[in-house]
């Protein structure tokens, strides 16, 4: 399992990025998928950039694995700020426009679609959510 730990902050983006691109760009995701899933690993970093932490800030931690039989990508995002599942907010309504929609909670809807498994604990003051996608070959 390959880790790294960053003060969240927007000018870490492009670094907490670039680790998932390395470890996954060669995991045998197909394109789709592999685009997709950067799709979701940038909405769940934004939302711990953005939200987690007030003006003190705090750390991101982002570990990424390979899970043999069958083959699956699990990424986990860890941070101590407040306790936040966003598992638990409804999904949007996305047949309404997007004008009269309220504001948020799109982001963790795609992601939700997009990965195969997406979890939520709060342990040891963290809050952890796993992400885990199947591995369909080229």
């Amino acid at each position: 399992m390959e880790k790294i730990e960053l003060p969240a902050i927007e000018e870490n983006f492009e670094t907490l990025m670039n680790f998932l691109e390395e470890r996954v760009d060669q995991s045998g995701l197909n394109a789709e998928n592999l685009m997709l899933l950067k799709i979701a690993f940038e909405e769940i970093i934004i939302n711990v950039i953005h939200y987690a932490y007030g003006e003190g800030g705090g750390p991101i931690c982002v570990l990424v694995d390979f899970l043999e039989d069958p083959k699956r990508l699990f990424i986990e995002v860890r941070d101590h700020g407040i306790s936040f599942n966003p598992l638990e907010r409804a999904d949007p309504d996305i047949h309404v426009p997007a004008e009269e929609r309220n504001i948020g909670g799109l982001g963790i809807f795609m992601t939700k679609k997009i990965m195969d498994s997406v979890t939520y604990r709060r342990e040891d003051g963290m809050n952890i959510l796993t992400m885990i996608e199947g591995i369909t070959e080229e």
